[in-house]
C-alpha cells in the first residue's frame, strides 16, 4: 500500500466501523475464559493493531495491554487511556505505516499521563522481526503498568502511619 492513496486513507475509517463487533467478541472470549479486562493484552500487527486501537478508545476497559506491532490510531484519542497500557513497535523502514505515527502517538499519550511504551527499530519494515517479538514478551512478563503503580502508591502508609515495634 503506498501513503497517500485512498486506500491508505480508508483503512482506519474501516477499522472503526468493525471496532463494535470485535469489541464484542472480545467480550465473549473474556466471558468464557472468566478474565477480566486486566489480564487481557490484545496483540495486532498493521490492521490489527488499528483495530485494537481503535477498540480500547471505544471502551477502554476492554483490555490491559495493547501490544501494537507496525500500526496506529486512526484518529489519536482526546483522553488517558487510563485503564490499558500500550506497547507500540514500530520499524524504522516501515514503507506502509511510517513509524513516526508510532512516535507521535506516544508523545501525545505521555500528554496525557497514559501509560505507553515505543520501540522503534532500525533496518526493519512492514514486518515482525524477532527483536520486536522479544521486546514484547520482555514488556509483557516484565512491565508493571502505571495503573497498578498508582494504586500502590496511593495505599502506601504515610510516614506517621509506620510505628517501631516496643
Amino acid at each position: 500500500m503506498v501513503l497517500g492513496t485512498r486506500r491508505h486513507r480508508r483503512q482506519p475509517r474501516r477499522a472503526r466501523g468493525r471496532c463494535h463487533a470485535f469489541i464484542a467478541a472480545v467480550r465473549r472470549w473474556q466471558q468464557h475464559s472468566g478474565l477480566g479486562y486486566e489480564a487481557t493484552a490484545l496483540i495486532g500487527f498493521s490492521r490489527g493493531a488499528i483495530m485494537a486501537l481503535e477498540a480500547i478508545k471505544v471502551e477502554n476497559t476492554l483490555a490491559g495491554r495493547v501490544l501494537s506491532f507496525g500500526g496506529r490510531f486512526a484518529v489519536l484519542p482526546q483522553t488517558d487511556l487510563k485503564h490499558t497500557t500500550i506497547h507500540l513497535f514500530h520499524g524504522k523502514a516501515d514503507p506502509v505505516m511510517p513509524f513516526q505515527l508510532s512516535v507521535q502517538a506516544a508523545e501525545h499519550l505521555i500528554k496525557l499521563g497514559g501509560d505507553i511504551t515505543a520501540e522503534i527499530e532500525p533496518h526493519v519494515g512492514h514486518t515482525i522481526n524477532e527483536d520486536l517479538m522479544e521486546k514484547a514478551l520482555d514488556y509483557l512478563q516484565s512491565h508493571i503498568p502505571k495503573r497498578l503503580w498508582e494504586e500502590a502508591l496511593s495505599s502506601a502508609p504515610g510516614k506517621g502511619d509506620i510505628h517501631p515495634k516496643a
